[in-house]
């Protein structure tokens, strides 16, 4: 009688369960519609997270003609992770030094974005 055993390795390519998932989406942002010049204001701004190891990461923005888009970065942390979906709240630091009207773009869902005009004097 002989036999084959053969094994099976799968390569883990992420061991410390770790994922970084760019232009989460943004639901809602609240804050103050103006500010003094210099002066740094917070903006309340809630995305969606696709489990429950997602959390903030960190924002990036790309300066566009006069509007600045701005995305978030959500950080998935954990191997087993619970199937929800959920909605995190961060704060967004806006500081300007160009008098008038700061329009803002947050990326949204599905090719929608929320604006937001901060106007500083």
């Amino acid at each position: 009688m002989s036999g084959v055993i053969q094994s099976c390795h799968k390569k883990n390519d992420n061991p410390n369960c770790i994922e970084i998932r760019k232009n989460s989406p943004v639901y809602i942002v609240e804050g103050p519609d103006s500010a003094k010049l210099d002066e740094t204001i917070e903006l309340k701004v809630s995305f969606g997270v696709f489990n429950g190891c997602g959390d903030f990461g960190n924002f990036e923005t790309t300066p566009q003609e006069d509007t600045t888009l701005i995305s978030v970065t959500a950080k998935y942390a954990g191997c087993l992770c619970t199937d929800n979906l959920s909605r995190i709240d961060t704060v967004y630091l806006f500081k300007s030094t160009k008098p008038g009207p700061n329009y803002l773009k947050f990326v949204g869902s599905e090719g929608v974005y929320i604006r937001d005009t901060i106007y500083v004097h």
